[in-house]
């Protein structure tokens, strides 16, 4: 029962959506709960989904539209990964060394790396979708927020947690992660390549490749992986799918 109990713990993590039963208290559960985070971000794609067809149907701008759908997606998740995405701009910019850069994304607040990464994200996040026409909008939104959440699968069970002396957020997720919890996230993503097959495929072998070369920097940066540097994965993950969806 523990990967099905785990869906409740990914939902809790990920999403700021009221959940009830208790809390993850195992190991295993912390674990499983990464094989469903694709799968929440299905969920997380199709609420923004629901919210373009609505904003389509009463005739708002788009450009209006997309404010409000990106506004209550960062809302909905708490800004989870942008506090990562910040907080990495800012180890990798101000950071001259490994423990310099693990004591700046510890710091909570954001500097000048991090607010302009932000900009740039929300500028990245509006641009994309403004372009496109709104009838594109809902399975941009379910591929890119979904899909972008195995960015970090393989980095979690692949590099040694990088703070040695203290644990953090990512250590429960990590330290019970195996192949077969990365294998269900992947399986997990398998029916939405029915959608549009080579274009799936496509941003699936992206995504991968997203993932290891992120992989390979954070090794090269502070040895290993963090929480931030994780959250900071799936940004960039959606970056690149955005960007695809976007121009192809």
């Amino acid at each position: 029962m523990t990967p099905i109990i785990a869906i409740r713990t990914a939902m809790r993590f990920l999403t700021r959506i009221p959940i009830p039963g208790p809390h993850a208290d195992s190991e295993a559960e912390f674990a499983w709960s990464v094989a469903w985070y694709p799968a929440v971000g299905i969920l997380i794609g199709s609420i923004g989904a629901l919210l373009s067809l609505v904003c389509s149907g009463i005739g708002l701008p788009s450009s209006f539209s997309a404010i409000l759908i990106w506004g209550f997606l960062i809302v909905m998740t708490g800004a989870l990964h942008e506090d990562g995405f910040a907080d990495t701009a800012d180890a990798i910019g101000g950071g001259s060394s490994i423990q310099k850069r693990l004591e700046i994304m510890k710091d909570s607040r954001i500097g000048t790396f991090g607010g302009i990464a932000l900009i740039a994200l929300l500028s990245w996040r509006f641009a994309t979708l403004n372009n496109l026409d709104m009838a594109y909008w809902p399975s941009v939104l379910i591929l890119s927020q979904s899909l972008s959440r195995l960015t970090p699968l393989f980095i979690l069970y692949w590099l040694p947690y990088a703070r040695e002396e203290d644990k953090g957020i990512a250590t429960p997720f990590i330290s019970g992660l195996n192949w077969h919890h990365i294998a269900l996230a992947w399986i997990s993503m398998c029916p939405l390549i029915l959608w549009d097959p080579p274009r799936i495929l496509i941003l699936l072998l992206g995504i991968a490749t997203c993932g290891i070369l992120w992989g390979l920097y954070c090794r090269s940066k502070v040895n290993g992986i963090t929480g931030d540097l994780a959250g900071a994965s799936i940004i960039i993950g959606e970056f690149w799918l955005l960007g695809y969806l976007c121009l192809s």
